[in-house]
């Protein structure tokens, strides 16, 4: 029977389309008219290395979309080895559209090795150079080159709550990011606003899950992340270098679980704490939910007392309320002097590009690997929660928001393509809902469950697949 069961997974596999490769040339308008007018999901645009694709309007696509290099080749870390995303000029010579944008609920848009700027030929640069303006939508950067940006590189513009109770979307999750691999560089404009220069902002609204891993960033005018009053429900900060962050690194607010480790900080928060202020390098608080956990450990901080200007105040790693209330701790904060291979000597100078953040001696984090984008030492790192290392595992996540009273977001990950069920059952065992069936690739998979018309109470979601499953509860409100 398992032999049969094999050879009918390996014939449905067989008989599964391709998935679509469509070469897009380079030029002016090419990319963002072929996306824009995609209807099938899933699609993936491949693009010309070293080619330059200038648009003349943003890519804003209406399904899950993949754009990437054709290829094998070493972008980021060469980049004219990148396809480079850039506006065009505007007619009339006004600014220039925007490059990226996801607005239609629940659809996926990878970006993999491409470089984007949002800085025209003209020289005029512009603000947000990709906005997600719908709940439930999936931004994946891997291996990407970002620069060239005046306020904000990730904009969200929408949460998890509409406020409308009539509107289908209104229980949705907020966004996910997940970046992986990647340099993002030169953010802000030492001419304009100073408080401007950020590579995430979530503007006050919710967001799902932020994940980044193994990635750079240097001559970031303000700070990486920025909290303004959303709420989070998972970041994981792994693995990352910061070279020249003016004000702080990540301000994540609430957070439900955070794990912040395994990073090289140099001249991070070297200006802007005035008097009487505590300006901290990473801000994490509670969400509250009785599950709460916070992680932060294995930090170099490196702050070249030469660079501190305008601080009266105290400058310190963690906040005080996410280390006495939250769980968190600094196990291993060090502050051991390293030589870098070949980086920038001072805030916003660009000569000698590209730059290599291999350092000696190397200190390693906890997985044993050297702590910062480990990609500098030739080696890797996932964006899914876990061991750096570790492949995707079996496992349903669950359902967010749950409790819930409309509609709730179930997702699963797979570690090898699978024959898969995702049934929700009420507790008498009746079957009320499937929410997926068929076969599916290795990876993360989520999916709505619209029960708007199912009773109060307690329900449990089923996975099952290659004779493995798991379940969980949600909590249907009215």
């Amino acid at each position: 029977m398992r032999v049969f069961a094999t050879l009918l997974v390996l014939t449905v596999l067989a008989a599964l389309p391709a998935q679509a490769q469509i070469s897009v040339p380079p030029g002016v308008g090419t990319l963002e008219t072929a996306v824009n007018a995609n209807t099938t999901p899933g699609q993936v645009f491949q693009l010309e290395r070293g080619a330059t694709y200038l648009l003349l309007e943003r890519i804003d696509p209406e399904v899950d979309v993949v754009i990437e290099a054709a290829g094998e080749g070493d972008c980021p870390a060469v980049p004219s080895d990148c396809p480079l995303i850039q506006p065009a000029p505007a007619v009339g010579g006004g600014e220039s559209d925007r490059p990226f944008q996801l607005d239609v609920p629940g659809i996926s848009a990878t970006l993999r090795e491409v470089a984007m700027t949002n800085r025209n030929p003209a020289g005029q640069q512009r603000d947000r150079m990709i906005r997600l303006r719908a709940p439930a939508v999936t931004l994946r950067l891997e291996r990407v080159l970002l620069f060239g940006e005046n306020t904000m590189v990730v904009r969200v513009d929408t949460g998890s709550d509409t406020g409308d109770p009539n509107d289908p979307n209104d229980d949705l999750p907020g966004p996910t990011i997940l970046v992986d691999g990647s340099i993002i560089k030169d953010v802000g404009n030492l001419d304009g606003n100073l408080d401007e220069g950020r590579f995430i902002d979530d503007r006050g609204n919710d967001m799902n899950r932020v994940s980044v891993t193994n990635s750079t960033f240097y001559h970031i005018l303000n700070r990486v992340m920025r909290n303004d009053g959303g709420d989070l429900n998972e970041l994981r900060f792994e693995y990352n270098t910061l070279h020249f962050v003016r004000r702080r690194a990540v301000e994540a607010g609430e957070v439900g679980q955070a794990t912040v480790r395994n990073l090289m900080f140099v001249n991070v928060g070297f200006e802007g704490a005035g008097a009487d202020e505590t300006n901290s390098m990473i801000q994490l608080d509670s969400l509250n939910t009785g599950n709460d956990r916070h992680l932060v450990s294995h930090i170099n901080w490196l702050l070249d007392p030469a660079l501190i200007e305008e601080t009266d105040g105290e400058i310190v790693l963690l906040n005080s309320v996410a280390g006495d209330a939250n769980d968190g701790f600094e196990d291993t904060l060090t502050e051991t002097p390293v030589t870098f291979t070949n980086v920038p000597s001072a805030f916003f100078d660009f000569t000698g590009e590209p730059f290599d953040y291999a350092y000696t001696p190397q200190i390693t984090g906890s997985d044993g690997d050297p702590i910062g984008a480990i990609s500098w030492f030739g080696l890797s790192v996932s964006n899914e929660p876990g061991t750096a290392t570790a492949p995707a595992t079996f496992r349903l996540d669950g359902a967010y928001p749950n409790p819930f009273s409309t509609q709730a977001l179930v997702t699963y990950t797979l570690d090898a393509a699978a024959e898969v069920t995702l049934e929700v059952f009420d507790l008498l065992g009746r079957q009320v809902a499937v929410l997926d069936a068929g076969l599916r690739a290795a990876g993360e998979h989520g999916t709505s469950f619209d029960a708007a018309t199912l009773p109060a109470g307690t329900y449990v979601v089923r996975l099952a697949a290659d004779g493995r499953a798991e379940t969980r509860k949600l909590t249907l409100l009215r």
